[in-house]
């Protein structure tokens, strides 16, 4: 079964999220309902308490398909869940870099001090 869920982050990024999950058996559409709330829920809760570079570091290393999994197995017997997709929407206003480009100029920041901690001793 799928999910898609737009979401947005703490810092005001606007993403679309779509989740995967496998049953081991076929289920009833009350089961399939119950699963995709628990996925909504997950992912409003991450979203609203994570920055858009936080969330997406648990999307790849599949926390959050890991918290939906563990949520949703006492609803139906499932096999995995995973995130297939996710895309970023928007970018708040004010915002001129995309989230890869802080991500660079943040490792740059930190690999310049610690040369110059490297220097300084």
């Amino acid at each position: 079964m799928d999910g898609v869920f737009n979401a947005t982050t703490r810092d005001q990024f606007s993403t679309r999220i779509s989740i995967v999950a496998f049953t081991r058996d076929r289920i009833n559409a009350s089961q399939e309902h119950g699963v995709r709330h628990v996925m909504q829920q997950i992912v409003d809760e991450k979203a609203s308490a994570l920055t858009y570079d936080q969330l997406a570091q648990e999307v790849v290393l599949g926390k959050l398909g890991s918290d939906i999994y563990n949520l949703a197995k006492k609803i139906a017997p499932l096999r995995h869940v995973g995130v297939r997709k996710s895309k970023l929407l928007s970018i708040p206003e004010g915002v001129m870099a995309t989230p890869a480009q802080l991500m660079e100029q943040t490792k740059t920041a930190e690999t310049q001090a610690k040369a110059t901690e490297t220097v300084a001793a």
